[in-house]
């Protein structure tokens, strides 16, 4: 084409292309710090565990859901899910290990929260829960636990343990906890995850 019949548009239309191109590439990078995560939660007697869900979630920007709501929509929308509850006679509610032992579908990455009378018993008590999801092929990106009020069974007759667990500093530790797990699931550290969700 002769020099004089070129467009007088053509460099804003290479302009067009490159901003274009930028913002995918920034629409990209945003998918990545963005995650789509959801915590399972099942709370009960004292709202122990809801607490820490609550502190993790805003941490996360996450999804709070009960069992039934998640054993209704499923969990196949989320990149990562934390499965907590408080610990009963050793391992997590039934209603958790039931869930996961149900769902057809779950998620690559999880993590595993709890909150108990004896908290530092967390890694037998986790391992119920932990090798079901294993057995499901998830991988464990981390595990929280913290004292709670327990008043199950013969400690309500001296008036519980742990009374006023989980508190702020139970709190702001798993807010802790939940920024180092979302470091884990970047690109960079961890590829857990598809910005394209092709691998889904």
């Amino acid at each position: 084409m002769p020099l004089a019949l070129m467009s007088s548009d053509q460099p804003s239309k290479v302009a067009f292309v490159s901003g274009h191109r930028q913002r995918s590439e920034r629409q990209m990078a945003e998918s990545w710090k963005q995650p789509r995560i959801g915590l399972v939660c099942a709370s009960r007697h004292h709202g122990n565990t809801l607490r820490i869900a609550d502190a993790m979630g805003a941490a996360l920007n996450a999804e709070i859901m009960t069992t039934d709501a998640a054993l209704h929509s499923g969990l196949d929308r989320f990149d990562l899910v934390g499965f907590g509850s408080g610990i009963y006679f050793g391992r997590h509610d039934r209603r958790l290990l039931r869930l996961v032992e149900t769902l057809t579908v779950l998620p690559k990455a999880v993590l595993i929260f709890s909150t108990a009378g004896l908290p530092w018993l967390s890694p037998a008590s986790h391992w119920p829960l932990r090798r079901r999801l294993k057995r499901c092929g998830c991988r464990i990106l981390g595990e929280f636990s913290c004292a709670g009020y327990d008043t199950v069974g013969p400690l309500a007759w001296i008036g519980g343990l742990n009374c006023g667990r989980p508190d702020a500093a139970d709190c702001n530790r798993s807010r802790q906890f939940a920024a180092e797990v979302l470091r884990k699931i970047s690109p960079q550290e961890c590829p857990v995850l598809s910005p394209s969700g092709a691998d889904r």
